[in-house]
């Protein structure tokens, strides 16, 4: 009897032994299969998005991408003492602040969604006396071009799938002229800019506005990418918006500068935006350098191998 039990807690103490065992291999291989998975997820991510998981992606692929830039320092901003006063803002520096009836502006540098040409770009809000003689397409907000350009809308790839052509006529005229409503020109130039005699510029694109955003005060954001103007030795720099005038600056390149309204922006504005320009260039161009590379590779692998 004795013996019997002794054999039975030998037989106990090796079955625990062997259970421990059997839990610790277990859990090593589970910790193996999650880094696994991590790291399967990083690649999947890091190939769909064009960019590694920085901590920001969570269940977002949108929002994984490796900044090239420090675009949350890239930002400078002006105003005028009673846009100050009004807003509860920080009185401005001497020397800083616009005119002309610029109330405020902000400079910023973006990273555009999807794969564009120009990863990178600034936006340029402008905050405007309301009074201003300014010419807009129509009255109140104008949304933003990237509803009508971008593929929001579920039928928002049917440019590139060549499905546009099978809409109904009527749809496409008023795509088409929804979108022309974008493509009214502003400028950045030297303020004594005459056309071919001195000074330089370069046409911005409208991204948004609103004719009256709050009381008083219209709202226009303008989209620029690494206009050659900022590389140039022009100290005197400004944005020209045109008056309410009939000519259409859509498809004209010499422009009358009687017909616009012109905004100087500030010297330390400029000088930021300079700067952002110097930064952007390289890395947009080894961004787009990187996607070519990666479009070549991908049709590379879909060519069929001749036997």
């Amino acid at each position: 009897m004795k013996i019997m039990r002794q054999r039975w807690l030998r037989g106990w103490r090796l079955s625990l032994i062997w259970t421990l065992m059997l839990s610790a291999v277990c859990l090593a291989a589970g910790n193996a299969g999650a880094e696994q998975a991590t790291t399967d997820k990083a690649t999947a991510t890091e190939q769909a998005t064009g960019g590694k998981d920085d901590g920001t992606c969570r269940n977002d692929y949108s929002q994984c991408f490796k900044e090239r830039l420090p675009i949350q320092e890239m930002r400078a901003t002006a105003y005028t003492a009673a846009f100050a006063k009004r807003f509860g803002l920080e009185p401005p520096a001497p020397g800083t602040e616009p005119g002309n009836g610029l109330e405020a502006l902000e400079i910023k540098v973006e990273r555009r969604e999807g794969r564009t040409d120009d990863p990178y770009c600034m936006k340029l809000s402008l905050y405007l006396d309301s009074r201003l003689p300014i010419k807009l397409s129509e009255n109140g907000p104008s949304g933003s071009q990237r509803i009508v350009l971008n593929s929001y809308h579920f039928f928002g790839n049917s440019f590139k799938e060549r499905r546009f052509e099978k809409w109904p006529e009527e749809d496409k005229h008023h795509m088409v002229a929804l979108e022309s409503k974008y493509n009214m020109k502003a400028f950045l130039a030297s303020m004594d800019y005459e056309p071919h005699k001195k000074g330089a510029l370069d046409s911005i694109t409208y991204d948004e506005y609103h004719t009256e955003l709050l009381p008083g005060l219209t709202y226009i954001r303008l989209t620029l990418f690494v206009e050659p103007i900022l590389g140039k030795p022009y100290t005197d720099v400004g944005v020209f918006l045109q008056r309410t005038t009939d000519t259409d600056y859509r498809q004209r390149i010499t422009i009358y500068p009687g017909e616009f309204l012109k905004f100087r922006l500030p010297d330390h504005i400029l000088t930021k935006m300079k700067e952002w320009r110097a930064m952007m260039k390289p890395v947009n161009a080894a961004i787009r350098k990187e996607w070519r590379e990666q479009r070549e590779q991908a049709t590379k692998k879909q060519q069929p191998v001749n036997p």
